[in-house]
């Protein structure tokens, strides 16, 4: 099908606008395209349309813009509109498409990444519908630094600055992380066992759904023989601490020394 002037589909078309800055003073004006008279473009003074013609609030010819009166700059403001000159795009105004009106079947990006305009929104994955346990609304990842105490309080423990941080990925609500922790010192006597932060507080869900252990090898760990060491994250815990499981049997400790060297690696859920 033939077409005089731009396919529609290739071409939207606006108004050019022009904002003067004004001069005080001065009555004569330079704009941005040339014009046949004045009557091609509306003029306004403190948003209020002015008649154009000899005599009244201005005239127009080629690229001057002469007005009656001269303005006062901080005071006074004036644009106008080239209604004799019809810009054309091939971007489509912005709100103009609808989801109806774009394309089914795969859609491929040429270049650069997707980035919405608000924070927390997300992809609804596998529907066809705002279903929330199908939004994907977060990624995140990066380096938490550790820090480690004792649950009784009764030493204190430092970490070696070089291996001190726990690698962390988080996609949703699925917090996974790994690394290797190693320990300069112990002060004082551990009353307790090892305790170490997370990147994120472990969710609370139905059923103790958000509990979960993390999977360690140790070196230089003391902890009871014929046992096995594993980190317990609680519901709602910023932190997870060690505990040791055998047959017949819960709990127990592992206390950490100088030169103790831990390899963790595991998942957990949370809610931020």
């Amino acid at each position: 099908m033939a077409y005089q002037g731009n396919s529609p589909a290739a071409a939207y078309t606006s108004f050019a606008q022009q904002t003067f800055s004004i001069v005080n003073s001065q009555t004569s004006y330079t704009l941005d395209h040339p014009v046949a008279n004045g009557k091609e473009i509306l003029l306004y003074i403190n948003n209020v349309k002015q008649v154009e013609g000899s005599g009244k609030a201005y005239t127009a010819s080629g690229n001057t813009l002469t007005i009656a009166s001269a303005l006062t700059n901080g005071t006074d403001e004036m644009y106008c509109l080239f209604i004799g000159k019809a810009i054309q795009n091939v971007v489509p105004p912005s709100g103009s498409v609808t989801s109806s009106m774009l394309a089914s079947g795969d859609l491929t990006i040429p270049s650069g990444n997707l980035l919405f305009d608000t924070a927390s929104k997300g992809i609804y994955l596998g529907v066809t519908s705002a279903t929330a346990s199908n939004l994907l609304d977060d990624y995140e990842e990066g380096l938490h630094t550790v820090t480690a105490t004792d649950t009784g309080g009764g030493a204190t423990i430092t970490m070696n600055t070089s291996f001190d941080q726990l690698a962390y990925t988080k996609i949703g609500r699925v917090v996974h992380i790994s690394g290797v922790l190693l320990f300069s010192s112990v002060s004082g006597t551990m009353s307790g066992t090892l305790r170490i932060t997370l990147p994120f507080a472990a969710s609370n869900l139905a059923d103790l759904a958000g509990r979960t252990i993390l999977n360690v090898g140790t070196y230089n760990l003391n902890f009871t023989s014929g046992t096995a060491p594993y980190f317990n994250v609680g519901e709602g815990n910023s932190d997870a601490t060690i505990a040791t499981s055998e047959d017949n049997a819960n709990g127990g400790q592992g206390r950490v020394s100088t030169a103790t060297q831990l390899y963790i690696q595991g998942t957990y859920f949370t809610d931020a």
